[in-house]
């Protein structure tokens, strides 16, 4: 009796790993581009039939892989700050082992957010004044600025990565 068990567990845990999957491919900023986007998040979510959803950050070249998906149709998003979010339908079954999806985005709208803190005591500062600079040549164009809330929090909506942030210090600070 016990070695039948083992062979139906066996047997049970054979076919469980014969019905995933390995979802893998590259994130590049245009479509056929070579050109990858590191640390892009990827979310797999089952639409029907599957169970679990699974997230991961492409790697420097673009590229990522989840392994061990399970039998189910799910949507592949992905979502990075300087563009615009896309997302793919991948439809997962038994006859097929590994899926390639190489998804592109597009430059978008994206934005910027954080925190100006005081290097002695970590703690946020309020009313910061931070600068969004367009270049750093010349001294770099001023296209926004905004000043900090009672937390040293900021938040410019619909700005791309390349802009860099000048921070300069409330008054009476050193």
């Amino acid at each position: 009796m016990r070695k039948h068990v083992t062979i139906l567990f066996l047997m049970l845990f054979l076919i469980e790993a014969s019905q995933s999957a390995t979802v893998h491919g590259k994130i590049t900023v245009e479509k056929n581009s070579k050109n990858g986007i590191a640390e892009a998040k990827v979310f797999l979510v089952p639409i029907s039939g599957g169970q679990n959803s699974d997230t991961v950050v492409t790697d420097l070249n673009g590229d990522y892989k989840l392994d061990s998906i399970g039998i189910a149709v799910y949507a592949l998003t992905v979502m990075h700050a300087s563009y615009k979010t896309n997302a793919e339908i991948v439809n997962v079954t038994q006859s097929k082992s590994s899926y390639n999806v190489d998804i592109s985005l597009t430059k978008g709208n994206g934005f910027l957010k954080g925190t100006v803190t005081d290097s002695a005591t970590t703690k946020g500062v309020a009313n910061a004044h931070v600068i969004l600079l367009q270049s750093l040549t010349n001294g770099g164009d001023v296209i926004d600025s905004i000043i900090t809330d009672t937390s040293g929090k900021y938040f410019f909506p619909k700005y791309q990565a390349e802009v860099h942030i000048e921070l300069r210090s409330k008054p009476n600070c050193i």
